[in-house]
This record gives C-alpha cells, sequence and structure tokens, in this order.
C-alpha cells in the first residue's frame, strides 16, 4: 500500500517533507542550527547527546502530556511546563548515571533483562507472557524490539545503581513509630460554618454588573473558532469498487510467511512445591524432598495428577487440578520450558527447579510448529488486500481532488465534478467539530493551522482521509456585556456572597478572641456548631467533607492555643475552627502496620539519599548545551 501510494502521489509527498523541514525548523526556533538530525545538542563529561535522542524523550514525555490534558494541551500549555528542558534534564540524568554505572562496573545479564519483560504485566495475557501481545503493543509504540530491550536495560542498569548508593538505608523503630503517630494523631474541634451559598438574600445592581464587567473582561473572553467545509474520503466506500486476484493473494502469503506461521505449543499440568529463590540449602532440600514424596504418590498410580494436584500444589492452578493450559516456550519460565518442550505427551518429569520453587510437570498433549496452509487464510488474506486498495483508492482520490483545488480552484467546484459531498461545519473551537468522531484532533488542529478559505494537506485517519477549507474564522475575542449578562450578574453576586461570608466569619473569630461564649455568638446568628469527634490528618472532616485547610490548621491548634490566627478559607466557604481535643493513636494499630509504614519509610529515606547523590554528581559533572537549542 506504501509503494503505491508513493507511486501515485508525487506532489503530495513533496509538501510532506516541506512540512517536516518547517517543522523541524520552527520547532527548533534557529535555521542553521538543524543542519542533520545526529547533531551534538549538549554534553555531559565529553559524552554528546545528539538531536535524536533528544527528540525521542522529548515526544514520550510530550505523549504522557497528551494523555493527560488531551486537546487542552497548548503551546502555551508546554512552555508552562518547560518539557523541552524537562528532556534536556532526563538525557543528563541518564548519561550520568549509566556513566556511574559503568565505572563501578554494573552489569545487566540477559537472563536478568528477560525475567523483566517477561513479567511486565503490560505483555501478559491471563498472567502469562504472550508474545504476539508483546509484538503488539511495541508496534503501537513505534518501537522494535531490540530498541525497547535497549531502554528497559538501562532502566534495570539505573535501578542497580540506585539500590547500590541507597543499600545502606535504613529506618529504626523509633522513626516509625514517630511517623506513624504524626500520621495517625486524632484531633476533635468545634466548627462554625459560612458558607457563601447561605447568603440568598444578596443581589447586584446594574452598575456593580457593567463595573464588574470592565474590571474582568478576560473573564468573558471567547475562545478562537473556524468553520471549515470538508470532503471525507472513508476507506469503507471504496471497498466494492476494487478487487483482489489470486496472483496477489499467493504473493501475500509468500511474502508474510513469518506472520502464518504458529510456533510449537504445549499443554500441561504441574504440582508446585514453593520455595523462596534466596532460601537456604536446608530449606531448599527440604522442598525438594517433598516433592518427590508427592511425585512418589502420582507414579504409583492411585491418584490421577489432576487430583493430586488438587492436595498438594501450592500454586494458583491447584483448583484447576494443575492445569496451565496451552502455552509457548518462552511464556514460561526458563527451566520449566526447557523441560515441557523436549518431554513426550503423558510424560511426567522428575522434581524442576525455577524461581517460584520445584515442579512436578504432566505433558498433556504437544502441538507441533506449523505454517496455517493458504487455504487457511485466504479469506483473511483477502479481507487484508481489500482493505489496503480500498485506502490507497481513498487516498488517490483524495490526492486528485487536492491537486485539482490546489491551483485556485475551488473546492466546491472539484467537489461537485467529481460527485462528491461536501459538508461544512459549525464553528469549532480547538476541540473540534461535535459531529466529527473520527480523526477530531486531526481536524481540529489542520484547521486552526490553515489561513481562511486555504485548503489542507490529505489529512490521514483511522479509517481513510479528510479534505479541508476554512471558510471563516472567529478570533479570540471579549463576550459583548449583552451577550453574558446572566453570567456576570451571577458572578458578581457570587462575589458579594463571599465577601460577606468572609467579614461575617472575620467577626465570629473576633469575638471568639475576646472572650465570647462560642454558643452564644452562634446562637446571636442563628447558626449550627458543628462537633466533629475525632479524625486524622488526612481524613474528611465529619460532617463538613473534604476541606484540606480546616485539616491542616487544626493539627497546628492545642489547648493553650485553641483558635487559629485567621479564619480557615476553604472550598465551599469560611470557616471558624475551635480546637477541643487530641490523642494519639493506639499502640496496637501501630504493632499491625509497623511493617507497611516501615517499608514506605526507607523507600522515602532511599529517596532522598539518591536524589542528594545524583546532585552532588551533577555538581561536579561538565553539562553543556548549546545556546541556540535552548
Amino acid at each position: 500500500m506504501l509503494r503505491t501510494m508513493r507511486e501515485n502521489a508525487s506532489s503530495f509527498m513533496i509538501k510532506i517533507l516541506l512540512g517536516i523541514i518547517v517543522l523541524a525548523f520552527v520547532f527548533m526556533g534557529v535555521g542553521s542550527f538543524r543542519e542533520d538530525k545526529v547533531n551534538k545538542i549538549a554534553s555531559v563529561n565529553g559524552e554528546p547527546i545528539s538531536y535524536d535522542e533528544y527528540q525521542k524523550v522529548y515526544r514520550n514525555i510530550l505523549d504522557r502530556f497528551h494523555s493527560q490534558y488531551g486537546n487542552r494541551l497548548d503551546d502555551n500549555m508546554i512552555k508552562m511546563f518547560n518539557l523541552k528542558q524537562r528532556a534536556i534534564d532526563n538525557l543528563v540524568q541518564e548519561k550520568i548515571i549509566l556513566r556511574k554505572a559503568e565505572n563501578l562496573r554494573l552489569k545487566v545479564t540477559d537472563e536478568e533483562l528477560s525475567e523483566s519483560i517477561l513479567n511486565m504485566k503490560a505483555f501478559q495475557t491471563a498472567g502469562r507472557f504472550d508474545v504476539d501481545r508483546y509484538t503488539f503493543l511495541l508496534n503501537r509504540l513505534k518501537l522494535e524490539p531490540a530498541e525497547f530491550e535497549i531502554d528497559q536495560k538501562k532502566m534495570l542498569l539505573s535501578e542497580k545503581l540506585r539500590n547500590f548508593i541507597t543499600g545502606n538505608a535504613r529506618v529504626s523503630n523509633a522513626e516509625t513509630l514517630e511517623w506513624f503517630n504524626w500520621e495517625n494523631a486524632l484531633v476533635d474541634l468545634d466548627v462554625v460554618q459560612f458558607l457563601p451559598a447561605n447568603y440568598a438574600d444578596i443581589n447586584a445592581e446594574s452598575d456593580e454588573l457593567k463595573d464588574y464587567y470592565e474590571k474582568n473582561q478576560t473573564k468573558y473572553q471567547t475562545k478562537p473558532e473556524v468553520k471549515a467545509r470538508y470532503v471525507s474520503f472513508p476507506s469503507s466506500k471504496y471497498k466494492s469498487k476494487v478487487n483482489v486476484s489470486d496472483d496477489e493473494i499467493n504473493l501475500y502469503y509468500q511474502d508474510n510467511k513469518d506472520d502464518f506461521y504458529n510456533a510449537k505449543t504445549v499443554e500441561a499440568r504441574h504440582i508446585l512445591v514453593k520455595v523462596d529463590q534466596a532460601a537456604d540449602d536446608e530449606t531448599i532440600e527440604k522442598a525438594k524432598q517433598k516433592t518427590l514424596d508427592i511425585l512418589e504418590k502420582v507414579k504409583k498410580g492411585n491418584k490421577t495428577f489432576a487430583e493430586l494436584a488438587k492436595k498438594y500444589s501450592e500454586g494458583p492452578s491447584k483448583t484447576n487440578g494443575g492445569h496451565l493450559g496451552t502455552f509457548k516456550k518462552e511464556t514460561m519460565v526458563k527451566p520449566f520450558s526447557d523441560k515441557a518442550f523436549f518431554m513426550s505427551a503423558g510424560e511426567v518429569s522428575e522434581p524442576v527447579r525455577t524461581k517460584f520453587g520445584w515442579h512436578i510437570i504432566r505433558v498433556e498433549k504437544v502441538n507441533d510448529a506449523y505454517s496455517s496452509p493458504l487455504d487457511e487464510v485466504k479469506n483473511k488474506i483477502t479481507d487484508t488486500l481489500l482493505n489496503q486498495k480500498a485506502k490507497t483508492a481513498a487516498y488517490d482520490e483524495a490526492t486528485s481532488v487536492f491537486e485539482m483545488s490546489f491551483e485556485g480552484d475551488d473546492l466546491i467546484r472539484t467537489a461537485e465534478d467529481k460527485g462528491l459531498e461536501l459538508l461544512t461545519t459549525d464553528f469549532f473551537t480547538r476541540i473540534g467539530p461535535k459531529k466529527i468522531i473520527v480523526g477530531r484532533d486531526i481536524f481540529s488542529k489542520a484547521a486552526f493551522a490553515l489561513l481562511q478559505d486555504q485548503v489542507s494537506d490529505v489529512l490521514e485517519v483511522k479509517d481513510g482521509f479528510y479534505l479541508l477549507q476554512v471558510v471563516e474564522k472567529n478570533p479570540a475575542g471579549v463576550s459583548p456585556f449583552e451577550e453574558v449578562k446572566v453570567k456576570i450578574e451571577k458572578d458578581v453576586i457570587k462575589e458579594k456572597q463571599k465577601k460577606k461570608a468572609k467579614e461575617d466569619a472575620e467577626a465570629f473569630l473576633s469575638a471568639l478572641k475576646s472572650g465570647e461564649d462560642l454558643k452564644k455568638e452562634s446562637a446571636k446568628l442563628n447558626i449550627k456548631i458543628i462537633s466533629t469527634g475525632f479524625f486524622k490528618r488526612h481524613d474528611p472532616v465529619p460532617e463538613v467533607g473534604r476541606e484540606q485547610e480546616i485539616n491542616k490548621n487544626a493539627f497546628k491548634l492545642s489547648g493553650k492555643n485553641s483558635l487559629p490566627e485567621t479564619i480557615v478559607e476553604g472550598v465551599e466557604g469560611y470557616y471558624v475552627i475551635r480546637f477541643k481535643d487530641r490523642k494519639k493513636p493506639a499502640l496496637e494499630e501501630f504493632e499491625k502496620e509497623k511493617n507497611s509504614v516501615s517499608k514506605n519509610l526507607l523507600m522515602q529515606k532511599k529517596n532522598r539519599v539518591f536524589e542528594k547523590w545524583l546532585a552532588g554528581l551533577k555538581e561536579k559533572s561538565e553539562i553543556s548545551i548549546k545556546k541556540e537549542f535552548l
């Protein structure tokens, strides 16, 4: 398909290439700086950082922010988050860490790399490594397995270095108890709420509305909008117009034989006797003897293997009689696979040791490797080729319309001449037009990059292509007063309610500080006193809800200083709080959580130790970044 597109779209590809070149200059902000992408943009202790390295890291960071913020991530947010500097900082840190690991002669073995990938849940199906899923996900990320494995090896090496540097970090029992008491301390308060929403009798005068509008026009700005006409070229529309010959099917089958190869698989059961990988020799031998005793029962044949697995196996498959299903060799840990894949159906193994413990394996069935015959996959190949040809046909027609419109002919006339439906959107913001579901992001991005009446390049989306032309643009501006008058009125009333609530809260706190009685003052205002009862530092405040400012202030109070210096401004309104009592958590609670608390504290301490060590290493490093780049 790609070959066909290249052969039929020379002018389009030239424009794409020109666009890439222009984007590179705009992105870098310089001209001569980007002679070729391998140029050194920075160095760490004499080790270069290339533009290609930077671009890869930058794109990964950008993708993460896109997944988090979606269409809200614009140029201003990218600048605000300083993504460019983040990418450089990450690369500098990586170079320093890897060089230090090398100096310390730390290494990651192929076995360690393999085990880390096999244990990644993203690559597993039903709890086991799935090589097809592995390949599929890497393809989606546009990564070659070798490239991913290099990155994974770097990460594992970084972890080894971190463990080496932080290996002596310890957390004492006293530190653990101190943190537990701080985190789980309880406080009891009186709370009086002053919520703006309760001041329902407040109104806004017309002169207040106009004055507020003049002073707060940024609140009533409109977003830039565009309106576009477009032609859609969905691949499905062209599927009935293309055919696939037997020769093409045969050629595809021959060219893609690897896709139709089915690796050898084995169906097996096992009985597992667990033993920790780091166990001492005595424990390992004891577990082996237990396994041999079970094996004797298997050999006697008084009970089936499945029955014995249900009784003796310590693995999760015991409820299924030790049944592991059908699996490929690379799915299981190496010692297990090495044994199982050299056994015959019905054969039972001697004990096999893996990191999980000792296994007795029974092979139920062996499925030899084979290639699916053409007849078996012919329909699948036909559908693939039809989809490819349909997309090529859609692309060819989109390119034809584009080139006729590109020379100045109107898109409307071109579409009419070809009998194509020309649609027009409503005005839309950068989120994209509501009626466009497939490729909305791509459509919107292209529309906002065009000048009025300019026709876009052919835009590829999941199921086809678009051509669009911007009909009209509405720049960002301030909405006229009359259009937003209702909103202004609500905003003014809200501001006045907030101001009144704050004044009343401040007056109430001042009265308490002067020695007035809490109950009498609240009765004057007909306001309820909330008695919270005991709650923890990070708990919602009983009968109030999640108000972090209350929590923050509550634990600063004591019997001597029962009132805060100022009122508490929360999410819902203003609060006056008064300390009643405080207590430590029960010691038995500490005993239950001591291990997990200690583990979390140790992790935090290790992070601090490593960050401090790394900062010191950075200070001693020679780091240079080309001024033109930044």
